[in-house]
């Protein structure tokens, strides 16, 4: 596994999390709960709430093992497609 600390802005209380090509539009995913829960969900795309407008700390964790793309339900990867 490698771990990957990072300080990231937080502008508009957030940040997201997508492949450099991945082209993942948030706009209506964060709707009451996205934002009760500080987790907004698209194809590609992971928006992250912070309750911070500045910078916050940050740890990112990966594995060598193959997963499947998460996305909620009604909501299709591309990779999916």
């Amino acid at each position: 596994m490698r771990s990957f600390a990072l300080k990231l802005l937080a502008d508009y209380h957030q940040f997201y999390i997508q492949d450099e090509a991945a082209d993942g539009d948030l706009s209506d995913s964060w709707d009451d709960a996205a934002t009760a829960r500080l987790l907004a969900i698209a194809p590609d795309t992971i928006g992250i709430g912070t309750v911070r407008n500045a910078e916050v700390p940050v740890t990112i964790e990966t594995t060598s093992r193959n997963r499947l793309p998460i996305s909620p339900p009604g909501i299709r990867s591309s990779k999916q497609l």
